[in-house]
């Protein structure tokens, strides 16, 4: 595995994307457990990463990010083998992001212009937390990928991606794991799940 240093971004997209391909196949029928995400149930959790990656795909390729929207919203992401869909759409997503020029040109999205390169960092980001909130509503071991949460540790610190308001100072709390601590930044906290059981 490349350092965080040396690895390149699509490198670690792909990284993002196998990890919650790992997460992904083991939901088994689990689909309408909750997840940290308020008011998303694993199926929705999914299809909205699956569905951020389709939507990778088509603004990259030139289309609005309304227009993209409203074909996301009218596709289903998730059909009889959701680790399939996953990869068939996270193939494509690769490719967009690989082709001449895409990281260099502006492309539309929901939260404004972006260079092809921001929206690779925010494609990296969604894809890892969303790990997290999928591991998290399933019971399994969480423990991301150290080198992504580094990564995107490395990205918030450089203000390339925007922390959630008041995290900042609780995220400064002495003893957080690199992972805890990005678990916080986001606004989320790293004993959910705990109540649960």
């Amino acid at each position: 595995m490349a350092p965080m240093e040396t690895m390149d971004g699509l490198d670690a997209l792909d990284l993002a994307v196998e990890g919650f391909g790992e997460r992904l196949a083991l939901v088994g029928d689990r689909w309408t457990v909750p997840t940290p995400c308020d008011d998303w149930d694993v199926r929705w959790l999914c299809a909205h990463v699956l569905g951020g990656n389709r939507f990778a795909v088509l603004t990259l390729g030139g289309t609005s990010a309304s227009d993209a929207m409203a074909q996301i919203i009218a596709m289903r992401h998730i059909g009889e083998r959701p680790v399939d869909d996953l990869r068939a759409g996270a193939d494509e997503m690769s490719a967009a992001f690989a082709a001449p020029g895409a990281r260099q040109r502006t492309v539309s999205h929901l939260a404004g212009e972006l260079t092809g390169e921001q929206f690779l960092r925010l494609r990296i980001y969604d894809l890892l937390l969303h790990t997290w909130d999928l591991t998290k509503a399933l019971g399994a071991p969480d423990d991301l990928d150290e080198v992504l949460v580094r990564r995107v540790l490395a990205d918030i610190d450089a203000g390339h991606i925007g922390a959630a308001p008041g995290a900042t100072e609780i995220a400064a709390a002495s003893g957080l794991s690199p992972q805890d601590r990005l678990v916080v930044l986001t606004g989320r906290d790293p004993l959910w799940g705990q109540h649960l059981g």
